[in-house]
């Protein structure tokens, strides 16, 4: 399935529209993502490994900041 599919099954938003096409296999954590995986951040004491993580797309709150947080991944942002 791809990036664009998940986020509208699942009515989030993309935050880069144009990673849309990127292809999900997988659900995965943070600590163990790899390309082609998407994850999640639902508690903040593993914010740390957005930074890390090598997943393909990352679900997180709208209310999330990610201001001073790096991450590779593209996020997706459910609605909170």
């Amino acid at each position: 399935m791809t990036l664009d599919e998940l986020a509208r099954r699942t009515d989030c938003r993309l935050e880069r529209p144009e990673d849309g096409a990127i292809e999900i296999l997988r659900v995965a954590s943070l600590e163990a993502a790899q390309a082609g995986d998407v994850t999640f951040l639902a508690n903040p004491k593993y914010r740390v490994h957005l930074a890390t993580t090598a997943a393909s797309a990352v679900i997180i709150g709208d209310d999330t900041d990610l201001t001073s947080q790096a991450t590779r991944a593209t996020v997706v942002r459910a609605a909170s």
